[in-house]
C-alpha cells in the first residue's frame, strides 16, 4: 500500500476504505472514492493515488498476493497466526480468542 510506503498510518487508510466499500457501498475502485476516503483522513488522497502505478508499489502488490495465494487465502478480510486463516469479521472472536492463548 503506498500509503506505508510514505510512513502514513496505512491501517486507518485500510479500515477507511474497507468501511466505504461494506458500509457505505462505495466503488473503491474508482481513484476519486480512494482520494475522497484519504482527504477525509487528513491525507493527501491526490499524492497517494499518483503512486500507485510506480513498479515498487506493484511489485509489492504482486508479492502481497503471491503470498495469500500461497496461504490459501480466499477472501478479503483475511488474517493469519500460527499458519491459521480467520477469514471474515465474524471470525475476529476466534483470532482474538487465539491471540490471548499466548
Amino acid at each position: 500500500m503506498p500509503a506505508d510506503r510514505l510512513g502514513l498510518p496505512a491501517l486507518d487508510l485500510s479500515h477507511a476504505l474497507l468501511r466505504a466499500l461494506w458500509s457505505e457501498e462505495k466503488d473503491v475502485t474508482d481513484p476519486a472514492v480512494r482520494i475522497a476516503v484519504a482527504n477525509s483522513l487528513g491525507l493527501d488522497g491526490r499524492r497517494l493515488q499518483a503512486i500507485e502505478d510506480k513498479p515498487e508499489i506493484i511489485a509489492a502488490w504482486n508479492d502481497s498476493h503471491a503470498e495469500a495465494t500461497r496461504r490459501g487465502v480466499f477472501g478479503t478480510p483475511t488474517w493469519v497466526y500460527k499458519d491459521m486463516l480467520y477469514w471474515g469479521q465474524d471470525r475476529l472472536t476466534f483470532l482474538d480468542e487465539a491471540l490471548s492463548e499466548d
